[in-house]
């Protein structure tokens, strides 16, 4: 949906194992991402 509306610089990472508790293994993917973005301006 992101990339039909014109933001395509957008990824989709899934976390398999982690249920619903996955916000604490995500916060560095979340960190590289934020990262990359910054670089990239």
């Amino acid at each position: 949906m992101m990339k039909i509306v014109g933001h395509n610089d957008t990824r989709l990472l899934e976390l398999d194992g982690y249920g619903h508790q996955m916000a604490e293994p995500a916060f560095p993917l979340l960190l590289n991402e934020i990262h990359r973005i910054v670089k990239g301006h």
